[in-house]
């Protein structure tokens, strides 16, 4: 069994983990075989849509027969938190809080938040020197939206162990 790191292209980019085990099997029985892995295996490894492809090959040895199965799957990132009024008016200030939590066990560095809606906000970044493991990152903000009518609002967050994590909400601006 192999885990590997792979681009959204399904081409390899990292082998991180392979191991291999001999079941004794009887006639139409199942058996798992478990490879565990850790973020410390693949984090130096992981690359921007966080996909891995999973490959196992049996063989029978009274047989000589193999087969080969493989899977691939993304990581799940992280949600970005966004608390803003659900109406507003054209011109007011209104508040926006932001906040990521971070799920891994080491800091993260480098960290960026970024605020933008068209008719609303600008692109606008928000650094943060680092996030401890299993800490909260936040920002509050104030924005005045400056165009009617319904608008999406969008919030990343950015670092160098963990790239990309966006969330959105919809704003009724009206007059």
């Amino acid at each position: 069994m192999t885990v590997s790191v792979v681009y959204y292209t399904g081409v390899v980019k990292a082998k991180i983990k392979t191991d291999s085990y001999l079941l004794n099997m009887l006639p139409n029985s199942k058996r798992e075989a478990v490879l565990i892995v850790q973020p410390d295996d693949y984090m130096k490894e992981l690359v921007e849509q966080a996909m891995f492809k999973v490959r196992c090959m049996s063989s029978v040895s009274e047989t000589k027969q193999r087969s080969v199965k493989s899977d691939d799957f993304r990581l799940r990132r992280p949600d970005i938190e966004i608390e803003a009024p659900e109406k507003v008016k054209v011109g007011e200030e209104f508040p926006v809080d932001i906040k990521f939590v971070n799920p891994l066990p080491c800091a993260l560095t480098n960290c960026e938040f970024t605020v933008e809606g068209p008719g609303i906000q600008h692109s606008r970044e928000y650094p943060l020197h680092h996030v401890e493991p299993g800490a909260e990152a936040k920002i509050s903000v104030h924005i005045t939206a400056k165009r009617p009518g319904q608008r999406r609002l969008v919030a990343s967050f950015d670092c160098l162990e963990l790239p990309d994590i966006s969330g959105s909400l919809f704003i009724d601006v009206t007059k």
